[in-house]
């Protein structure tokens, strides 16, 4: 009787067909959830709107009607000097062509020395404005490197007020004078992103221009690092310098603008 029990008992080892040796057999990988990586967008359209706030130094000389003074503000010192500053930059893309403007207003004062023989000294009141709109066109696209070519032009406002001080009161009365001038220059130059690792990428700009149809010359180079802080925003830390030779029907404007610029924007 003993035997036939024995015989009868449910065994307590599983078989390899038993629900428990199967979940231990089966392989912890594929039970693992995997996470997909975002899905990339395929929209042949790509945007980037950006605010660049360019703390430059001014060095140069700026007139209007045969009245020019030498400005020279330093980059450190702007903000002392500056009354407004309104910059943007827009940037479309579809394929490989692309669309670029940006442009920067900024009103500002200063006092100034002359070399004139009845004048000591002045102020200056300048309103100046550029604009820069190109069309662009990928000539390389890789993982590691983005160029490209473009041509388009830029803008230039210039507008001056000041008063000059006389050596002479008695003689001579102080000298008031006011006007504006604009014009636009032909541009061609190159762009690059070097992409070094996600989400740090440098990006190169130069370009040049004028070549007497506006300015005797002029031309600009930007050197900089860019973040991706989130998916859609970015920051960007960098150097520009812009040089203007504009000289016509006695308005002057030989002046350089330089200095670091930060740069807050979107991309989608």
């Amino acid at each position: 009787m003993a035997d036939t029990a024995n015989s009868t008992a449910p065994s307590s080892t599983a078989g390899p067909d038993s629900p428990k040796a199967s979940a231990k057999s089966q392989d912890p990988k594929e039970i693992t959830p995997v996470l997909a990586e975002p899905t990339k967008s395929t929209s042949p359209f790509r945007f980037d709107i950006g605010v660049p706030a360019w703390s430059s130094a001014i060095v140069g000389t700026t007139g209007i009607k045969g009245f020019s003074g030498h400005i020279n503000v330093p980059f450190s010192t702007l903000w002392d000097h500056v009354d407004t500053v309104v910059p943007l930059a827009l940037d479309a893309h579809y394929n490989k062509w692309g669309f670029h403007i940006d442009g920067q207003y900024v009103k500002l004062s200063e006092h100034f020395q002359t070399d004139e023989i009845l004048f000591s000294s002045g102020t200056l009141t300048m309103e100046q404005a550029f604009a820069n709109f190109n069309l662009n066109y990928q000539v390389l696209d890789t993982d590691r490197w983005n160029v490209e070519s473009s041509i388009g032009g830029r803008y230039n406002y210039l507008s001056l007020a000041g008063t000059l001080q006389t050596k002479h009161p008695l003689i001579v009365p102080n000298k008031d004078e006011s006007g504006n001038t604009s014009w636009v220059d032909p541009i061609i130059g190159t762009n690059a992103t070097v992409h070094i690792y996600k989400p740090f990428s440098l990006q190169m700009l130069g370009d040049v221009g004028g070549f007497g149809v506006g300015s005797h010359i002029t031309y600009q180079f930007y050197g900089g690092g860019k973040i991706q802080i989130a998916r859609y925003f970015y920051t960007e830390l960098g150097y520009r310098y812009l040089y203007t030779n504009y000289s016509s029907a006695g308005n002057t404007y030989n002046v350089a603008m330089k200095g670091p610029q930060i740069t807050f924007g979107a991309n989608f």
